[in-house]
Order: C-alpha cells, then sequence, then structure tokens
C-alpha cells in the first residue's frame, strides 16, 4: 500500500519495532508538537538518528523524546491546505492531550520516504471523520471552577495583556536566543530559537529570525509564571515556568543572560496583567 497521492487518512501500526527508525530516516520535515496550549513547528532532519532506551525514543537532533508506551495511535494523513506536500505522519498520546506530527514536504526523495513508511507501516485507510471521532473520544477534557474560567478567558480576550507575551516581544528586540521546552507525559520537544516578530491575534504567536521555528501560544491555560535563576552547567540562566490551574507546568522559556531575571520578573508583576 504505497499511494501516489494520500487522499484520506491511514492507520499505521504504532507497536511496530522499527517504525521510530523509519520517522528518523524521512529525512528533512516540519516537526509538529502541540499539546491543548502550546504548538511548536520547527524545520529539522532527524538524520538518521533515534536512540532508544527503557520505553523511551530520543531524536537528538530534533530536540525530541518520545516515550513508547504512551502513544495510542499513529496515522499518515494529507495536507489539504498544501496540497502539493506528502502528508503528515502524527502520533497521538493515549489521553489525547499530546501530539507529534512529522510534515513531508515536496522534496522527491523525503516524499518516497514518506509513502515507503506508509507502505511498510500501514494498516488500512480511514475516513476522516473516524479519525476525528477517535480523537475526540481519548480526549478527557479540562474543567476549571467559575472564577478560574472567566480570568482564562480574559486571558483569551487580550493575549497582548499577558507578561509572557511582553517578555517575548523584549527578547525579540534585544535578540536574546530562548531554549523552549515543552511536552506531555507522552513526549518532551526543546528547540533553540531567536524570537523575531510576535503577534497577539488569536493567542501568541512568535516566529524565529530565520523563519525555521513558530512557537503558538493559548493564553487560556497559562495561569501562573514562576520567574527564577538557574544554574546550568555551571551557567546561570533565568528560567520561567508557565502553569495551568492545575499546577501542572506546560511550558518553559530560558535564556543564558542573568541580567533578564529582573526584567523578566517585573514584566510579570506589571499590574493589570
Amino acid at each position: 500500500m504505497t499511494p501516489a497521492l494520500l487522499e484520506k487518512p491511514i492507520r499505521l501500526d504504532p507497536k511496530a519495532g522499527d517504525l521510530a527508525e523509519a520517522l528518523a530516516a524521512l529525512g528533512p520535515c516540519c516537526l509538529q508538537t502541540r499539546t491543548r496550549s502550546i504548538e511548536l513547528s520547527t524545520w529539522a532532519d532527524p538524520a538518521e538518528t533515534v536512540i532508544t532506551a527503557e520505553g523511551h525514543l530520543w531524536f537528538p537532533s530534533l530536540g525530541l523524546e518520545l516515550t513508547s508506551d504512551r502513544i495510542e495511535g499513529v496515522h499518515a494523513s494529507p495536507l489539504p491546505q498544501l496540497p502539493d506536500h506528502a502528508g503528515i505522519i502524527e502520533l497521538d498520546s493515549a489521553d489525547g492531550l499530546g501530539r507529534v506530527g512529522f510534515a513531508v514536504g515536496t522534496d522527491p526523495a523525503t516524499r518516497a520516504r514518506f509513502h515507503r513508511l506508509i507502505g511498510d507501516f500501514g494498516l488500512g485507510e480511514i475516513e476522516n471523520r473516524e479519525l476525528v471521532e477517535w480523537r475526540r473520544s481519548l480526549d478527557s477534557g479540562f474543567r476549571m471552577c467559575p472564577c478560574c474560567l472567566e480570568a482564562a478567558r480574559k486571558r483569551r480576550e487580550r493575549p497582548d495583556l499577558h507578561p509572557l507575551a511582553d517578555i517575548l516581544i523584549h527578547s525579540s528586540q534585544l535578540g536574546i536566543e530562548l531554549l523552549v521546552e515543552f511536552g506531555h507525559d507522552a513526549f518532551t520537544h526543546s528547540v533553540f530559537m531567536t524570537p523575531g516578530p510576535v503577534h497577539c491575534s488569536g493567542g501568541i504567536a512568535v516566529t524565529s529570525v530565520d523563519a525555521t521555528s513558530i512557537l503558538r501560544i493559548d493564553p487560556l491555560l497559562l495561569h501562573a509564571l514562576c520567574i527564577s535563576p538557574r544554574a546550568v552547567d555551571g551557567e546561570l540562566r533565568t528560567v520561567l515556568h508557565a502553569f495551568n490551574p492545575l499546577g501542572q507546568r506546560i511550558l518553559t522559556l530560558s535564556c543564558p543572560d542573568a541580567d533578564q531575571l529582573m526584567i523578566w520578573q517585573e514584566y510579570a508583576r506589571t499590574p493589570d496583567r
């Protein structure tokens, strides 16, 4: 089963032992990771390298680590918004809150490896509505008390008022390189990026200056920020942790400039933010 053109989603075998090696061999692709609050897209090459250890799969050139037993399903799907692209391989977490995608573009060699992967691991074609319904069945939902819900709605209505937007704009203006880290129990993803333009329409979105990475943040669940210094390999870094209303960490940003500590903390203390 190696279709010339992917028209419908195809279910792949999530338990196949050599699936990770096939993903690592895809070649340059757009890695897309997402949770309920964060989405990070970055162009990178898996470089045919994946390290397997005790149920974890580490793709060092991607800054990506997967937890095998938390992956519930794998699908290959077309990209209707990009009809000239081969498609995307997506791995869904068991609770429906995390997803990792390997999107393949127009390069002929990469397209060939993409279709070969489908031929090797494909279990059958499904309708798009079946995939949507299956994903909906995994989603456990997220409930908040009325007070937290009202505050969350205000954050989503005015993302430009969130201190994280100010911190990203400030970092963009100074050309500060940030280490972006986030994840879920099914994956963790980290990437270095120097923020370029920051947009606050429908959320907070920042593109790296080299246009290889895009970070999108839904402020709905950005309940609290914790900004502190941390020593890493002898280097003092300014570190920001973002938490949801349940106290779960959903995003970490850090930079090697310890002088940013008080500046970032001041943004976080700004009234009416």
